[in-house]
C-alpha cells in the first residue's frame, strides 16, 4: 500500500514538472497559429469589448478560487472557463494568455505572495490549461465555416473543457486540489462547471455581439448558482466532516492498547486533514515523569515513548492547555510564544489542541502542514477541536484499560508469586498441598502418591561454599526432579532443600520406580560456577487412596518416611509404614531434650586410657561426651552426636567437652606424679572442624586452664574433613600453629587416606577397629595393619591401633610396630572418679576392669 502511494506521489510530481514545460510551450504554438498559421479574422469586430475587461474576469475568477479554500465542488464553478470562451471570441490569443496571466498573477500575489512555487504553479496549470484550449478552438475553426454559429460555440464549448480538464489535473498533481476527492471526481465536476460557465459566456458573446446591455445580466445566474453550491458545499463538508469523525472515532475505539490507539488516532488525524505529521504528547501521572510522546510520518511507524520535550514545543503545549480551544499557527501570523516553533518542527503551519476528557486534559494534539497544501484554515481548526474532544475521552478510557491491565497482571504475579517458589519457578507447599487435596478428593481409582525428596548433607555445601552456590545448586535440582517424573506429575519445593512430587499410581510400583529414578537422576555430579558438585537424596513416599486421608496427613506421612531413608543410610527411597511415627517421635523428643542438655548440664565426659603398648603404661586420655538424659541413664556419643551436628548444637556440646577435658586433665598432670606429660585426645564432630572460631576457642580454653597445647590432641574424621577439604586445611593449620597435635580417626575407612595424609598437618593414625578385630588370626588384616604403620612410621606420624578387647590383639599390634593402643583390654570410658584408678596403675590392664560405681 505504501509503495503504492510513493509510486502515485512520484508520478503527480512528474505531471506538475511537465505542466510547468508544456505551459509555455503550448501558448508559443498558440501564438505562432496566430501569426503565421492562423488566417483567420478575430470573430467579432474590434473594440466591441476592451481587453482590460478580461483583465478583471480573471482577477475576481482567481479570487473566486483563492477563496474557495481548494474545495472542488466550489472551484467546478470557476470563472476562468467563462473568461477563457469570452477570450476566444473577443480578443487574440497572445491577448488572452497575457491577460489571464496578468488577472491571475494579481489576485496570486495578493493572496499567495509567501508561497511563490506555488504561484508560479498555478499559474503555469492556467497557462496550460488556456494554451490547449486556443489550440483546440483554433483546430476546430479551421473545419468550420462559421465560427460564430453552432458548430463555433461546440468548438468553443469542447476547448474550454480540454482546458478545464488538464489545468485541474496539473493542480491536482501539484497538491492544490481537494483533500478529500478522488480524481475522476475532480475532472467530472471540472467537465460540468466548464460547460456551464462556458454556456454563460456565450450567451454574454451573443448579446454583446449584437450590442445588448443585458450581457450583464448574466452575471445574476452565474453569482446565484455560487451562492447555492457554496451553501451545499458547507453542508456536504460538514457531512463528510462528521463521517470521517465518526469513521476515526471507531478505528481508535477498536484498536487495542494505548500505543496501539493513540497509533491510530494520529494516522485518522493525518488522513482527516491532510497533514504532514501528527504528534501528541500524552501528560504524565506523576509530574516528575517525562510526557509520552508520539509522531506520525508517511511511511514511518507510530512509537509512544517517554521523551523530554523541545523548549519551544513544551512552551506549545503549555499554551495549548491554558487555551479554552484550539491554536492556529500560520506563518508570520504565530502567537509571541510561540515564534519559531514551525521553523524548530520544519513545518509550513500547524494546529494544537488539547484533548480534554471529565477529568482533565490527557495531553496535546499537534498536526503540522507540508506547505504543498493550502494553510489549515479555522474550518480545519474547528474540525480537529471537535476530534480531539472525543479523542480525549478514548484516550483516558485507554489509559484506565492499561490500568485495569496493569493491575490484573500485577494480581495474575502475586497469584503466581503466592503459589510458586521465587527460586526455582516450581509450585510451592501451598500449590503443592492443594493439588494432593484435589488429588485425593477426586473420585479417580488411582491412587496419590507423593514423593517427599531431601538432600542429603546440603547444609554442608551452603556453609562451605556459600548460598549463592546452594542456591544454583537447588535450581539445577528443581531442573533434574522436574525431567525425571512424568508428564502428568507435580513436582514442587516445599522450602530450603525439601522437594515433593505428587503422582497419580495404579501400583506402588509405579511411585517407586519414579522414586528410583528420582535418586539416580540426582546421583550425577553438578556443574555449579564451575565447579563440580555432588549431592544426593533420600525420598519417603506415601500413599492415599481417595477420602481416606487428608493432604497434609499424607504430606508428613511422606516425611516420615523421607527421614526415615536417611536413617536408614540415605541415598535411597522408602515407602511409610505406620510404625514410623514412632520412631519419629522419639526422634523428635530426642532433639528437643538435646537442644536443652547443655543449658542442664547433662552432657558429661568420659575418658578412655590410650597406652604405651611397650611398658602398657598409661600416655593418654580420650575424652567422649555422654549425655546423662534424665530417665534415660548415660547416653553413648553415637546415639546424639550426629542428631547434635544435624541441629546445630554440636559446637556447643564440643566446646563444653573440650574445656571440661582441658581442665580435668590438667588437674591430673599436677595431681599424679609421673604423669606430667598427660595428653589428652578430643573428638571434632564435623560442624566443629568448620567453625571458623575454632582455632581462637582452642586457644581461649587452653589459656583459661592452663594446658600446654601440645598436650591437646584434637581428633578429626575424613567424612568431616570432605564436606569442605579446603576449609578443613585452613582451620587445621590454625590448629597446628597453636601448637596442637592433630589426629585421624578410623583411618583407613574413607575416602582418599591417602592424599589427607599428603594434604592435611596430621601428628597421628587411628587404625580404625575393624582392621584391629581380626587379629591376631586374619592374615589379611595382619598385612593392612602392617602398611598402615609402614606408612605411617615413613611419615613420621605416631599410630594408635583402637578396638583392642584382647590379649592377643594387643599383643599382634605391637608385634606389627604398632606403638600405642586403645580399647576395651586397657580400660573402658569411666568417669572422672575411675580416672585415678588408670593413672595409679603401673601397668594396663592388670588393674584395669574396674567396679562398676567407677564406671558411671
Amino acid at each position: 500500500m505504501r509503495a503504492r502511494a510513493a509510486v502515485q506521489a512520484g508520478m503527480r510530481q512528474r505531471l506538475a514538472r511537465t505542466a510547468l514545460v508544456l505551459g509555455p510551450v503550448l501558448g508559443l504554438i498558440a501564438l505562432l497559429h496566430e501569426t503565421v498559421v492562423s488566417r483567420l479574422p478575430g470573430p467579432l469586430e474590434p473594440g466591441i469589448a476592451p481587453v482590460w475587461v478580461l483583465v478583471f474576469v480573471f482577477l475576481a475568477a482567481e479570487l473566486y478560487v483563492l477563496f474557495a479554500a481548494s474545495r472542488t465542488e466550489l472551484v467546478a464553478l470557476s470563472p476562468h472557463d467563462g473568461g477563457v470562451v469570452l477570450g476566444l471570441f473577443l480578443v487574440t490569443p497572445s491577448e488572452l494568455l497575457t491577460t489571464q496571466a496578468l488577472g491571475a498573477a494579481v489576485a496570486l500575489a495578493v493572496l499567495r505572495w509567501r508561497q511563490p512555487l506555488e504561484a508560479l504553479t498555478r499559474l503555469a496549470s492556467l497557462a496550460l490549461g488556456t494554451s490547449l484550449a486556443l489550440v483546440v478552438f483554433h483546430a476546430l475553426l479551421a473545419v468550420i465555416d462559421d465560427p460564430l454559429g453552432p458548430f463555433g460555440w461546440i468548438a468553443a464549448l469542447v476547448a474550454a473543457v480540454a482546458g478545464s480538464g488538464t489545468a485541474t489535473l496539473v493542480a491536482a498533481a501539484a497538491g492544490q486540489g481537494s483533500r478529500s476527492e478522488s480524481v475522476r471526481t475532480t475532472l467530472a465536476l471540472a467537465a460540468a462547471g466548464s460547460v456551464a460557465s462556458s454556456s454563460i459566456a456565450l450567451a454574454a458573446v451573443a448579446l454583446a455581439r449584437i450590442g445588448d446591455v443585458a450581457a450583464i445580466l448574466l452575471l445574476i445566474p452565474f453569482v446565484s448558482c455560487g451562492v447555492a453550491l457554496r451553501a451545499y458545499s458547507s453542508e456536504r463538508r460538514r457531512l463528510e466532516h462528521l463521517r470521517a469523525l465518526y469513521q476515526s472515532m471507531r478505528s481508535v475505539q477498536r484498536a487495542p492498547g494505548l500505543e496501539t490507539g493513540v497509533g491510530e488516532l494520529l494516522a485518522t488525524t493525518r488522513r482527516l486533514l491532510d497533514a504532514k505529521v501528527a504528534t501528541v504528547v500524552l501528560l504524565p501521572d506523576d509530574p516528575s515523569a517525562a510526557p509520552l510522546v508520539g509522531t506520525a510520518r508517511a511511511g514511518r511507524e507510530t512509537e509512544l515513548a517517554p521523551a523530554h520535550l523541545a523548549p519551544m514545543l513544551e512552551r506549545a503545549v503549555q499554551l495549548a492547555l491554558e487555551q479554552p480551544g484550539g491554536l492556529l499557527v500560520l506563518p508570520g501570523r504565530e502567537p509571541a510564544p510561540l515564534r519559531g516553533l514551525l521553523e524548530e518542527l520544519g513545518l509550513k503551519d500547524a494546529i494544537l489542541t488539547a484533548l480534554r476528557s471529565d477529568s482533565g486534559a490527557q495531553g496535546v494534539l499537534l498536526v503540522g502542514g507540508s506547505g504543498s497544501a493550502p494553510s489549515f484554515s479555522s474550518e480545519d481548526l474547528r474540525l480537529l477541536e471537535t476530534y480531539a474532544g472525543h479523542a480525549g475521552v478514548l484516550i483516558e478510557n485507554d489509559r484506565l484499560e492499561q490500568s485495569l491491565s496493569e493491575v490484573t497482571a500485577l494480581k495474575e504475579q502475586l497469584r503466581h508469586q503466592a503459589y510458586h517458589d521465587a527460586l526455582t519457578g516450581l509450585p510451592n507447599r501451598v500449590l503443592f498441598a492443594e493439588r494432593v487435596a484435589r488429588a485425593i478428593r477426586s473420585g479417580e481409582p488411582a491412587t496419590a502418591a507423593v514423593l517427599f525428596l531431601d538432600l542429603d548433607d546440603f547444609k554442608t555445601i551452603n556453609d562451605s561454599l556459600g548460598h549463592h552456590v546452594g542456591d544454583g545448586l537447588l535450581v539445577a535440582v528443581a531442573e533434574r526432579v522436574a525431567a525425571a517424573v512424568r508428564p502428568g506429575d507435580v513436582p514442587a519445593r516445599l522450602g530450603g532443600d525439601e522437594f515433593a512430587v505428587l503422582a497419580r499410581v495404579v501400583v506402588p510400583e509405579e511411585a517407586e520406580r519414579i522414586a528410583d529414578r528420582l535418586v539416580r537422576s540426582l546421583a550425577e555430579p553438578f556443574l555449579i560456577e564451575g565447579r563440580e558438585i555432588s549431592v544426593h537424596v533420600s525420598v519417603g513416599i506415601a500413599y492415599g487412596t481417595p477420602g481416606a486421608a487428608l493432604a497434609d496427613e499424607l504430606l508428613r506421612n511422606a516425611d516420615v518416611a523421607m527421614y526415615d531413608a536417611k536413617r536408614s543410610g540415605k541415598r535411597r527411597y522408602v515407602s511409610y509404614e505406620p510404625e514410623m511415627h514412632l520412631r519419629v517421635r522419639e526422634r523428635q523428643e530426642l532433639a528437643a531434650a538435646l537442644e536443652r542438655a547443655v543449658e542442664r548440664g547433662e552432657i558429661g565426659v568420659h575418658y578412655q586410657p590410650i597406652v604405651d603398648l611397650t611398658g602398657r603404661r598409661v600416655v593418654a586420655l580420650e575424652a567422649l561426651a555422654r549425655w546423662t538424659r534424665r530417665d534415660h541413664g548415660v547416653l553413648a556419643p553415637t546415639s546424639f552426636v550426629p542428631l547434635a551436628d544435624e541441629l546445630g548444637v554440636m559446637i556447643e556440646i564440643g566446646r563444653t567437652v573440650l574445656r571440661e577435658a582441658c581442665r580435668q586433665a590438667r588437674a591430673w598432670q599436677v595431681a599424679f606424679p609421673g604423669h606430667e606429660d598427660l595428653t589428652v585426645n578430643v573428638n571434632l564432630a564435623p560442624s566443629e572442624l568448620h567453625n571458623p572460631l575454632l582455632a581462637h576457642e582452642v586457644a581461649t580454653i587452653l589459656l583459661e586452664t592452663g594446658l600446654a597445647p601440645d598436650r591437646l590432641v584434637l581428633e578429626i574424621t575424613e567424612s568431616g574433613v570432605m564436606r569442605n577439604p579446603e576449609e578443613a586445611r585452613q582451620t587445621l593449620l590454625e590448629l597446628r600453629e597453636l601448637g596442637v597435635a592433630l589426629a585421624l580417626d578410623d583411618f583407613g575407612t574413607g575416602h582418599s587416606s591417602l592424599a589427607h595424609l599428603r594434604e592435611f598437618p596430621l601428628d597421628c593414625l587411628k587404625i580404625a577397629q575393624p582392621f584391629v578385630a581380626g587379629l591376631p588370626a586374619g592374615e589379611l588384616d595382619a598385612v593392612f595393619v602392617d602398611a598402615i604403620v609402614r606408612l605411617a612410621t615413613s611419615l613420621g606420624l605416631d599410630v594408635v591401633a583402637e578396638g583392642i578387647e584382647t590379649a592377643g590383639q594387643a599383643d599382634a599390634v605391637a608385634a606389627l610396630g604398632c606403638t600405642h593402643g586403645q580399647g576395651f583390654w586397657f580400660g573402658e570410658p569411666v568417669g572422672e572418679l575411675g580416672v585415678s584408678s588408670y593413672l595409679g596403675a603401673r601397668q594396663l590392664p592388670a588393674g584395669a576392669r574396674l567396679p562398676l560405681e567407677y564406671v558411671a
